[in-house]
């Protein structure tokens, strides 16, 4: 079985050769090139089995909007989806509620080609009505796409058409050095700052079973498991998103500063944007809507606050399959809440204007982007066992 991941040779390899490949081919050869990916991914998996399922899983949305000839009831199919996704991904503390045995192997990379998935499903109705979008190896090209396979960033469907049919911009000398930076400063930020994180968050976490000095172990261990999960992921888009713009490809920006944000929403507005923007458009725009047009539309804060709970409690379980990855999504929710609470009380008694002349001083920008760091590092502690691969 093959490693997939980002600094494996032979990954960095069809890297560097994609931008040769893609850039002077025409559109039969750039199909033949990510189908000739997606074919090493499913045979590099560790069984026939694991590779026929996760075929499965990726056809049958595609199938159903054939069958659905543009009645288009995606309900059925999303709760398939899910439902497979729970299973698949082995989440084992909802096995005895589903009452289905485990399955010996874990699947790689099917938080995201659920994603991508929904976002067919709900893009390709739109899509087939103004353009010719739709063939198989498109879509297997989507939902397989070597650069977003394993960990983002969430590219849309519409989105990674335009990039496949658009003749790629010429590179000037600059910019190929420009990215090549990128690249590099990416694996630098991977391989080696983020395992120095990674050895203190292991040093904090040892402490803790010691005698002594526990405070100081856990806050070791709490900083620098943030940092090693900032460090790793911004490493692996920066290498990710600059390949692929040599190849002529775009992919959104994940990370925007984060560690400068001053409350819960400005920072899942900075960290994974890819997902935020995911989550907001088909999980808590729609949620937020039908609370407000019928069960609580006398009650819009109410309502607000309970879209933003439930969205982020989905959004940990699809970080993780065990229980902690529960708890981690209701503080990430609580943390959103609150800040919109504050917001809102703020401009209430100061008044829009000068609730934003009171932040704007330097002191309250530090007080606030101390306490969401202080928040945003404890509320990681509850994902660093597995995140840093500690338990």
């Amino acid at each position: 079985m093959l490693n997939f991941s980002v600094n494996e040779p032979w990954f960095i390899g069809l890297f560097l050769i994609a931008p040769f490949v893609l850039r002077i081919s025409g559109r039969v050869r750039k199909i033949a090139f990510f189908a000739l990916s997606a074919g090493l991914f499913v045979l590099a998996l560790s069984s026939p089995w694991q590779g026929g399922i996760t075929l499965v899983f990726v056809l049958l949305p595609w199938v159903w909007s054939r069958i659905g000839k543009g009645k288009w009831v995606k309900l059925p199919v999303i709760l398939l989806l899910v439902l497979a996704f729970v299973y698949l991904n082995r989440y084992t503390f909802m096995y005895g509620f589903l009452g289905v045995p485990s399955l010996p192997f874990k699947f790689l990379g099917l938080s995201y080609m659920l994603f991508r998935a929904i976002d067919y499903l709900f893009q390709y109705p739109y899509l087939r009505a103004h353009t010719k979008a739709g063939d198989i190896l498109d879509y297997i090209n989507y939902m397989f796409s070597f650069y977003t396979l394993s960990a983002g960033p969430i590219a849309r469907f519409e989105e990674f058409l335009e990039d496949f049919a658009a003749v790629p911009e010429p590179l000037e000398f600059g910019r190929i050095l420009r990215l090549l930076n990128r690249a590099a400063t990416g694996f630098v930020k991977l391989l080696f700052v983020a395992e120095i994180f990674h050895g203190f968050a292991k040093w904090g976490f040892a402490g803790l079973s010691g005698e002594k000095n526990h405070a100081v172990a856990f806050l070791v261990f709490a900083v620098c498991n943030a940092l090693y999960i900032y460090f790793n992921f911004s490493g692996y888009c920066d290498a990710v998103i600059a390949f692929a713009a040599l190849a002529g490809f775009r992919l959104p920006e994940n990370f925007d500063q984060p560690w400068l944000a001053r409350n819960l929403a400005e920072f899942w507005n900075r960290w994974h944007i890819t997902l935020s923007r995911w989550i907001r458009d088909y999980v808590y725009s729609p949620l937020y809507k039908f609370l407000i047009t019928s069960p609580m539309k006398n009650h819009l804060a109410a309502a607000r606050i309970l879209a933003l709970f439930f969205t982020f409690l989905l959004a940990g379980c699809w970080h993780g399959a065990t229980v902690n990855y529960v708890v981690y999504g209701l503080t990430q929710g609580l943390g959103v809440a609150v800040a919109t609470i504050y917001k809102s009380a703020l401009n209430k008694r100061l008044g829009k204007k000068k609730a934003r002349e009171f932040q704007a001083k330097s002191a309250v920008k530090w007080i606030e982007r101390t306490i969401c760091m202080a928040y945003v590092c404890l509320s990681f502690t509850l994902i660093g066992w597995d995140m840093v691969g500690l338990l």
